[in-house]
């Protein structure tokens, strides 16, 4: 990187829970509504020294550098290069130029620095926030930046005065002492908690609530490591219902052990935002319309038949390209754990009356297709008996028992057939007579 390239240098502070720090400069100069710190380096200042130095007179944060961001920035005034920041809370008050700091989401970052009035401003300052972005997401999860306490989205609890003091001491190496200021932001409801460094203390708060369990001192060493002070936790009944000490210490090693130094390879992914993922899939088999036109092709191909517009070499045709969608078709999304023999394919036997015997060592191709022939069996016998009844019509008698038909074997194939459609299985469906109805 030739820094002589650049007028001034600044720094974009993240964090642990994907948020961007912003400044709201006084008196919203050079007509900025929210940008980053910035400045120009005084004398015998290296490019970083001057970031440095600029984040900490215009935000309060000590800050580190986690990566150069790639050019250099435009503005209004001059030429600037970013660097990508963490930042350890809390911070210390900021210089005058500055009015007000606020920790945003990438997306709400957006919006506040769009509030700039300036268009070669407002446009190099979005340039930044999205090189920034780019920038963090290549950073392998176990150096991702601090969490800081705005990650969390209601306001941390303090520690209520019923509180004990627990007998744990450790100590901590350099690298162990850096995973513990990184701290923990829960990705996915199974991960209990929010665990953040406040100057010399860690804390561990619940993640549904806010609350504080555990509020641990740490004295730092020459060396870089730190030693704990001591330790406090939560004895707030409403709280937490904990009330031995030992049991108290086994969990915090843990959590410690686990959540901090221990750190995964990369964060895990939230079930509800896995399904979410696969649901944007082209052609996804968990989707209802999906299954529906698939399954309305073979409805409509057994009702082509019956008709004399179609011949049984078609028919055959279609059964194989149904069943080859549900099973094999790479333009299709499957819904991991269902689409197997153990899921969807017990569910056909059972609800499409299939011959277990014949299926048994089958893949799910062949029971698919095999279901696929049943619900077309299924189909012909109702259209023989719309056709046997004298009082029915097409529209809506015959259409109104094909629709049930479909909707039930689309509830199957989606694993859904148990909330609308209970117990019933494929021979439930056979022609309601219009005069039975009529009498009913």
């Amino acid at each position: 990187m030739n820094d002589t390239l650049a007028d001034s240098y600044g720094g974009v502070l993240v964090s642990g829970g994907g948020k961007v720090l912003l400044r709201e400069p006084t008196g919203h100069y050079g007509d900025y509504a929210w940008t980053y710190a910035k400045g120009r380096p005084d004398a015998g200042e290296s490019a970083r020294e001057t970031a440095l130095r600029e984040v900490r007179e215009e935000t309060g944060y000590t800050a580190r550098i986690l990566a150069p961001l790639t050019g250099r920035f435009g503005g209004t005034t001059s030429t600037t290069a970013f660097y990508l920041m963490d930042a350890r809370h809390p911070p210390a008050a900021f210089c005058k130029e500055t009015a007000s700091l606020r920790w945003a989401s990438f997306k709400e970052a957006r919006e506040l620095i769009a509030q700039t009035t300036t268009k070669t401003g407002r446009e190099r300052d979005l340039a930044v926030l999205d090189a920034a972005e780019r920038v963090l997401q290549d950073i392998p999860f176990p150096r991702h930046p601090n969490v800081q306490p705005e990650d969390y989205w209601l306001p941390l609890q303090d520690m209520p005065s019923r509180q004990a003091v627990l007998a744990w001491t450790r100590s901590f190496s350099a690298a162990e002492l850096d995973n513990l200021r990184r701290g923990f932001f829960p990705t996915v409801q199974e991960q209990k908690w929010f665990i953040h460094v406040t100057g010399h203390r860690l804390r561990l708060h619940r993640s549904w609530t806010g609350v504080l369990i555990y509020d641990i001192g740490l004295a730092e060493r020459e060396d870089g490591g730190a030693g704990v002070t001591d330790v406090i936790v939560n004895r707030e009944p409403e709280q937490y219902g904990q009330t031995d000490d030992a049991a108290d210490v086994a969990l915090l090693e843990e959590l410690i052990e686990h959540h901090l130094l221990q750190r995964p390879d990369t964060a895990p992914v939230d079930g509800f935002v896995a399904a979410i993922d696969l649901a944007s899939q082209p052609n996804y088999l968990g989707s209802t319309a999906v299954v529906s036109a698939l399954l309305g092709q073979v409805l409509e191909a057994r009702v082509n038949v019956a008709r004399g517009a179609a011949d049984q070499a078609t028919w055959q045709t279609v059964l194989d390209d149904v069943a080859f969608a549900f099973c094999e078709d790479p333009e299709f999304t499957r819904m991991p754990g269902w689409h197997s023999v153990a899921q969807l394919g017990q569910t056909l036997i059972r609800c499409l009356g299939l011959n277990a015997d014949e299926c048994a060592g089958q893949d799910l191709t062949f029971i698919v297709r095999t279901g696929l022939a049943a619900l077309g069996v299924q189909i012909g016998a109702l259209l023989d008996g719309f056709s046997a009844d004298p009082a029915a019509h097409w529209s809506p008698h015959a259409l109104e028992q094909l629709n049930a038909l479909h909707s039930f074997a689309a509830s199957v194939f989606l694993g859904t057939h148990t909330l609308g459609f209970a117990d019933r299985t494929l021979n439930d469906f056979t022609w309601q007579a219009v005069a039975a109805q009529t009498e009913q």
